[in-house]
């Protein structure tokens, strides 16, 4: 036995660390078999896809450890924590897929550690912890704060989708701005269900037997279901250079603000200096979450667009040259590169996903070329529309 007790918040801070990075693992398998599906002579839609179904299994296995990190620790915290699952998201790609890790990378993901760290230190203990009980809960739910905020955000989201009928090329944007309050109040959700689970307020009968329990369970799904079909009309719709870095950023923002009108969590500042250094940290995160996302799309745009003007002068790829695949132990999917430029990937290499981006350039509508975007990995979706994986609770994520 030991000597001592770890504190509960530190035990949420270690399993959603333990959560954001299996999310992560799991999203990079899913692209590793889309990859792996683009390169093959026997290609299969995704769900008939063996590393993609044990990607999305690990994938919902990280899910439910979030869930439990959000009965441990305040929502605040884990929402910053959330940008682990980025760093190593970028970390399993250079490990498992060949993608290149620049010193650029490196020092923002240095930045993504320092300034979670950040957040943690200067989070407030509240004034009494905020705990599995039904009652709060609904109290917090009509409260005036919480249908104030609601109203706001339907007010903004309105007048930015009215503007999209003016200006198509915001609807994506508009799109990924919905997902990202959507996740706020999935997540807030979903921590209700884990409080109830975990840290449950003692009263009879169990709140596992009231019909409160119910409504927000159907609530978390609706919402989540809707932050998922969102994010996906955004990133069909529009370039993913634009929208995923926007939806990471605004939806760790609407996970703090939801926390913190729902379960009080930011009520313990004692002074000005206090909140300056908290909001100086959370906006050190989304900056850096911002930066790293589109410098890692960005990457892939310019690999593509540097293997289109080669092409211009000689046939696709030009000579090849063996490519070792660290998953398949040697065994078999050949990767090429073309002469001086990098690793070229699956997505890049597929004749039909190389068809379609052409076509999307064709019109000069300056669209995006990266594996996110809605024309890569067609092998693997046929004639369907894209379907992509969006986390729902606690560590954002998107394959």
């Amino acid at each position: 036995m030991l000597g001592f007790e770890i504190p509960q918040t530190l035990c949420g801070v270690l399993v959603c660390l333990i959560g954001s990075t299996f999310t992560a693992f799991g999203l990079v398998l899913q692209k590793y078999s889309h990859e792996q599906n683009a390169l093959s002579t026997t290609r299969k839609l995704y769900y008939r896809q063996g590393w993609w179904l044990l990607g999305f299994a690990v994938f919902i296995l990280a899910q439910v450890v979030n869930l439990v990190a959000m009965g441990m620790a305040p929502q605040v915290v884990l929402s910053c924590l959330g940008a682990w699952s980025l760093v190593f998201n970028a970390i399993f790609a250079w490990l498992l897929l060949g993608e290149d890790l620049s010193v650029t990378e490196g020092v923002i993901m240095a930045g993504v550690v320092a300034s979670v760290v950040g957040v943690i230190i200067t989070t407030p203990v509240a004034d009494g912890q905020f705990r599995g009980n039904l009652e709060d809960m609904f109290t917090s739910f009509t409260s005036p704060g919480f249908l104030a905020m609601l109203a706001v955000s339907f007010l903004l989201l309105l007048g930015f989708f009215a503007m999209a009928c003016t200006l198509p090329s915001l609807k994506p944007i508009a799109w990924a701005t919905l997902a990202a309050a959507l996740s706020g109040c999935s997540v807030t959700s979903f921590k209700c269900l884990s409080l109830l689970a975990i840290d449950p307020y003692p009263v009879r009968p169990s709140p596992w037997l009231q019909p409160q329990t119910y409504v927000i369970v159907v609530a978390a799904g609706i919402v989540g279901l809707c932050n998922v079909h969102a994010m996906n009309k955004g990133l069909r719709d529009g370039q993913a250079l634009i929208v995923v870095p926007i939806y990471y950023a605004l939806g760790m923002l609407a996970q703090i603000l939801t926390g913190h009108v729902v379960f009080h969590e930011l009520r313990g500042f004692t002074g000005a200096l206090e909140v300056v250094e908290f909001w100086g940290a959370c906006m050190m995160v989304m900056a850096c979450i911002f930066m790293l996302t589109r410098l890692k799309l960005a990457a892939e745009q310019e690999l593509a667009l540097t293997e289109v003007a080669a092409n211009e002068k000689a046939p696709l790829l030009g000579p090849a040259h063996e490519h070792s695949d660290p998953m398949t132990a040697g065994s078999q999917v050949p990767r090429t590169r073309s002469p001086g430029v990098p690793l070229t990937p699956g997505w890049l290499q597929s004749t039909m996903t190389r068809a379609r981006f052409r076509r999307s350039f064709s019109a000069e509508s300056g669209a995006s070329m990266c594996s996110l975007d809605s024309e890569a990995y067609p092998e693997s979706f046929g004639e369907e529309p894209r379907m992509y994986t969006v986390s729902m609770m606690g560590p954002m994520g998107i394959a």
